[in-house]
């Protein structure tokens, strides 16, 4: 629970997930919703930049945060995280 609440908020977190990701060197697929109400694109472009060149950011279009109900868009983001995976890890 601790852990959870030190992530809760991006302005009151200890935890700095972009920071963090600067530092790694793996490949790096973000998808952003571009119809998440909580997640914002300004957030996200906060993982690309960290990401850098070893990021690949695609919007998946229509996307809500938990994409509840959206059974279509589910496929679709999990076929392309398997096309992903293919390109690039093997």
């Amino acid at each position: 629970m601790k852990s959870w609440l030190s992530q809760w908020s991006l302005s009151h977190s200890r935890a700095s997930g972009p920071k963090n990701m600067a530092r790694t060197t793996v490949p790096v697929f973000i998808v952003g919703y571009s119809a998440d109400n909580i997640v914002f694109p300004s957030q996200t472009r906060l993982w690309i930049e960290a990401a850098g060149s070893r990021g690949t950011n695609e919007v998946l279009e229509g996307a809500t945060h938990f994409l509840r109900g959206q059974n279509e868009l589910q496929k679709r983001l999990a076929q392309r995280i398997i096309e992903w995976s293919r390109a690039t890890l093997f």
